[in-house]
C-alpha cells in the first residue's frame, strides 16, 4: 500500500471529490427582495445540502467515487475495466445534474423571483472542478 502510486490524475481527482463534497455545505441559492419569494417556505440563502434531499446523496457518492480510484489504485487491485473510468462516468453525471438544477430547475417559488446566490457564484466553478469536468 504505497501513495506513491496515485498518479496526477487520482490526486486532482480526490481534490476534485473534497471540493464536490464541500461545495454542497455552501450556499447555491438565495431568495430574492421579494417578499412571496420562498425556497420550500423559507426565505435566505441555502445550501444544496438543504435543497436537494435525493440529489445530495447522489453528489455525495459522486464526491466519494475519486477516494475509491484512489484506494483501488493504492492497494493495486486488479479490476476488469480501465481504472478510472467508472469515475470518469461519475463526473460527467454529476456534473449534468449540476447543470440541470442550477441553470434549468432551480427549486423556489415564484419562478422569477429566485437567483442563485451571488456571493457564492463561484460554487459552480467549484463543483464542476469537483465532478471533474
Amino acid at each position: 500500500m504505497h501513495i506513491s502510486k496515485l498518479g496526477r490524475g487520482e490526486l486532482i481527482a480526490v481534490v476534485g471529490g473534497a471540493l464536490l463534497a464541500l461545495g454542497l455545505f455552501l450556499p447555491w441559492y438565495a431568495t430574492t427582495s421579494n417578499p412571496n419569494a420562498e425556497i420550500d417556505g423559507a426565505r435566505g440563502s441555502f445550501s444544496a445540502w438543504e435543497v436537494h434531499p435525493t440529489l445530495r446523496w447522489v453528489l455525495l457518492a459522486a464526491a466519494v467515487a475519486p477516494l475509491i480510484l484512489a484506494w483501488i489504485v493504492i492497494r493495486d487491485h486488479k479490476l476488469s475495466w480501465p481504472r478510472g473510468e467508472a469515475t470518469a462516468v461519475v463526473g460527467v453525471a454529476a456534473s449534468g445534474l449540476m447543470l440541470y438544477v442550477g441553470l434549468v430547475s432551480k427549486p423556489g417559488e415564484p419562478p422569477g423571483r429566485r437567483r442563485t446566490a451571488s456571493p457564492c457564484r463561484w460554487r459552480t466553478r467549484t463543483g464542476a472542478a469537483g465532478t471533474g469536468r
